[in-house]
């Protein structure tokens, strides 16, 4: 079988700086933030258009799109929301761009694309105005005429690099008309914010410490603000990974809050000297960029979870926000008041957050640290049995019966110290998962929701529990919940949970789909397998042996019999599903 890089046909977006240089001679540091700022928008436009951000080199951008329309919406929204945006800075520093859009074949490898597609991209766009976008004539014949969009003809076009010359066309939006909306299949169906439900995302407070070490230490307590919060039924609020997007940007308060979907933001900044703490923080009102309150908390280092309550309940004041009694006790209990193991919490959460074996053993040895110190502290205890039972799932020890036994003392240890943390029962959940206990899984998910209402991983973990317990369609909704409060920086495996439940639902082409989206942010070894299985079940053979043979690239080892006793599927139909169509695919 060939290890030559695989190709493809799509749609490449290549954009770059108008006068560059001349910004740089301007003010070269002030310069390169602007571009920063620049690209990071136009990044987060991309990404809502379907598109994926290969590669960002100097003062230029490179992006794939599986339609040259969704390409052509993304360039056009963006270079409107730049021509805006700019007029808006009103100085000799705002950066714009030109972008060429082509229809050809590329080659993606290591997150780099390249091929004749890339270098086509690049040489229409030299042919733009500033702040103007050019298409190859073919990528635009595939446009439908619906579309509010046109196209000035350029003519023929002797390129560099390219024997025949090649038609372009200037693209515009027609006058009087807006960019359609991207057509988002996921976020759409996902739990929408209600009206009378404040939505607010808290965004990572600033390490003023002067010392790069303790940036854990400010990033553990964002964290525990948006937990708390997140315990109140009457917010929605936006998860960890999704806020944490946003971490150094350059970005004004409203184009934050549209991008996470959200109407409040609370941002701050931690300052830890010796035993002396002190935090500010401040509610912003997305929609306006408008302050509700600020405020600044000094305290001993030992009052941190005094500090942290006083924050919650001032943005749970503003924002008029009712808590039932259970709902404040839950926000306000705090998981130890010894504050050396909860500084390993809080250094064992960093390294189980990077998800690698190193991190893990890292995570572990925290946790592990943090209950010699304090063996009644619930979150070290749930750390430690969700960090083993990765090292299960992902066969990194070399005893995988002990580490079980050992994550499923530590889940149950979490449990009854704090029955109202959340994480505990979904790692108890987890553990029984894969000990084949799925119907238990479920409830322990379910408990976790019930006491957290926007936590994304609670969501998407309960998919996984209902996928492998046989409730596939509720497990599409967990999914898609998942996704929406997790809306910018959503982890690759909610898509793979997506895809798999799609699957287990019937639902092939979205089971595709979600597939499709996993693969993009660099997860292959779910991906191609559930593409192969859903394609297979939709008759197109030719695509379903290709992500076969895809699998078998990077696992050439692979054993489906092998691989389907790890399945923790409950019921023998739903397991003889995926085997007879990934058998039909070719696995066998």
């Amino acid at each position: 079988m060939s290890n030559r890089p695989a190709r493809k046909l799509a749609a490449v977006l290549h954009a770059d700086v108008v006068g560059s240089t001349e910004l740089v001679q301007l003010d070269e540091s002030l310069a390169h933030e602007r571009i920063r700022s620049t690209f990071q928008r136009f990044c987060r436009i991309i990404t809502t258009y379907e598109g994926i951000a290969h590669e960002l080199r100097g003062d230029a951008i490179v992006a794939e799109f599986a339609r040259a329309s969704d390409a052509a919406c993304a360039a056009l929204a963006f270079q409107n929301d730049s021509s805006e945006f700019n007029q808006r800075s009103g100085d000799a520093m705002s950066p714009a761009l030109r972008v060429g859009i082509s229809l050809a074949e590329v080659v993606i490898a290591d997150g780099t694309m390249t091929g004749a597609g890339v270098v086509l991209a690049q040489r229409l766009e030299q042919l733009a105005d500033s702040g103007g976008v050019v298409i190859q004539a073919t990528a635009a014949e595939t446009i439908p005429r619906r579309l509010p969009f046109d196209l000035e003809n350029l003519d023929d076009q002797t390129l560099k690099g390219f024997e025949q010359p090649v038609r372009a066309y200037a693209l515009r939006l027609r006058r009087g008309e807006q960019v359609p909306e991207a057509d988002l299949p996921f976020a759409e169906d996902a739990a929408p914010v209600t009206p009378d439900k404040p939505s607010i995302a808290v965004l990572p407070f600033v390490n003023m410490s002067g010392d790069a070490e303790q940036e854990y230490f400010s990033d553990g307590i964002t964290e525990d603000i948006i937990t708390d919060l997140s315990k109140v039924s009457g917010l929605f609020v936006v998860a960890r990974h999704s806020s944490f997007s946003f971490k150094d940007t350059t970005l004004d308060v409203t184009e934050i809050g549209t991008a996470l979907g959200v109407r409040y933001l609370l941002e701050g900044s931690v300052r830890r000297a010796g035993d002396r703490l002190r935090i500010n923080a401040q509610l912003l009102d997305a929609a306006s960029g408008s302050h509700l309150w600020a405020e600044r908390y000094d305290g001993a280092l030992a009052e941190v979870f005094d500090l942290q309550d006083r924050i919650t309940e001032n943005v749970v004041a503003a924002l008029a926000v009712t808590l039932t009694r259970a709902e404040q006790h839950r926000a306000m209990n705090k998981p130890t008041q010894h504050l050396k193991a909860y500084d390993y919490v809080l250094r064992g959460n960093a390294y189980h957050h990077l998800m690698t074996r190193e991190d893990n053993a890292k995570a572990k040895k925290m946790y592990e640290q943090a209950i010699a110190l304090d063996p009644g502290c619930a979150p070290a205890h749930a750390g430690l049995a969700w960090a083993l039972v990765h090292d299960f799932n992902q066969a990194w020890t070399s005893q995988p019966e002990q580490s079980m036994r050992r994550a499923l003392e530590h889940a149950r240890q979490a449990v009854s110290l704090d029955d109202g943390l959340a994480m505990a029962h979904l790692a108890l959940g987890d553990v029984y998962l894969w000990s084949w206990q799925q119907d238990q899984a479920v409830t322990e998910g379910r408990r976790a929701i019930a006491l957290d209402p926007s936590y994304a991983d609670g969501h998407f973990a309960l998919a996984v529990f209902l996928t492998y317990a046989g409730h596939a369609e509720e497990a599409v909704l967990q999914a898609k919940k998942a996704l929406r409060f997790n809306p910018v920086h959503a982890n690759r495996l909610y898509y793979i949970a997506l895809a798999r439940a799609s699957f287990g639902a019937r639902n092939y082409q979205d089971a595709v789909q979600a597939a499709e989206q996993s693969l993009a942010r660099g997860f292959t070894r779910s991906a191609h397998v559930l593409m192969a299985a859903s394609y297979a079940q939709l008759g197109r053979m030719v695509d379903a042996r290709r992500h076969a043979e895809e699998h078998l690239k990077t696992d050439p080892g692979f054993s489906l019999d092998l691989a389907m006793r790890r399945v923790p599927y409950k019921n023998p139909a739903d397991l003889a599903h995926i085997v007879n169509a990934l058998c039909k695919a070719g696995l066998r």
